[in-house]
């Protein structure tokens, strides 16, 4: 399989981080938008010789020489075909849950990421429903309070 490739996000994806942030200071306060590097990546990651999986987005904290070369703290990688083919509120959906991964440290000052557990994600569960059903109506009433009222 040939190795990915990357790279930079469009603003269509920055506009919506920044979109998300502003619209859910509660949750996402802590995160600053310029900490981010958001990247473009056009590859699939194949699991075994049968399954491929399709991973679309990625988070993580970049490592401290990482940090230093970039001026960056954390890495969003987002599959470039899913992005394009998403809805508005499919791409706050991935959005909103890639930056539910983000916590940080207050002692230490630095970010961190959330444990993908049921436990650390049963809020996004109870809000969205077991299989993210609710999602579609919660960002366009939250994303367009105007528009949801009509």
């Amino acid at each position: 399989m040939a190795k990915a490739s990357y790279e930079p996000a469009s603003s269509s994806v920055t506009d919506m981080i920044e979109k998300i942030i502003n619209t859910f200071p509660d949750k996402f306060i802590h995160i600053v938008p310029s900490d981010l590097a958001v990247l473009f990546k056009d590859q699939t990651k194949k699991t075994n010789d049968e399954i491929v999986t399709q991973i679309k987005a990625r988070t993580r904290v970049l490592s401290a020489p990482l940090q230093l070369l970039t001026q960056k703290k954390v890495l969003i990688e987002i599959l470039k075909q899913d992005w394009e083919l998403s809805s508005e509120n499919q791409k706050a959906l991935l959005i909103f849950h890639e930056l539910f991964h983000i916590l940080f440290d207050d002692k230490k000052r630095e970010y961190r990421m959330r444990k993908p557990d049921v436990k650390g994600f049963y809020e996004l569960l109870s809000k969205f429903g077991l299989n993210y059903e609710n999602a579609d109506t919660f960002f366009t009433a939250a994303l367009n309070p105007v528009e949801a009222g009509k």
